[in-house]
């Protein structure tokens, strides 16, 4: 995975955490990794995707692969991840 994609998902997952008011330490736990492991994740592309479903599944995510037109347009609007659920116009 990208190492910019990496940080990016990694951001996204805890700012889904911080609007569900899980703070990071909690989000760790959760998850069964160390605090110290999710704070890593943001500056390393190493990231099990296992580790990356179950950050997800804590704050209420799933973690997809789309098509790469799809990323590229969600990335440059800032909605790789959805965070109210809602889907855009012309979504599958």
């Amino acid at each position: 995975m990208a190492h910019w994609k990496t940080r990016e998902l990694v951001a996204q997952l805890r700012e889904a955490a911080r609007q569900a008011n899980i703070s990071a330490s909690e989000l760790a736990t959760r998850a069964g990794i160390a605090r110290e492991t999710l704070s890593r994740m943001g500056r390393t592309a190493d990231v099990r995707v296992e580790t990356l479903e179950e950050l997800g599944r804590v704050v209420g995510l799933t973690l997809a692969f789309v098509p790469a037109d799809d990323e590229v347009r969600a990335l440059r609007q800032g909605t790789l991840i959805d965070l109210d659920g809602s889907r855009n116009e012309g979504d599958a």
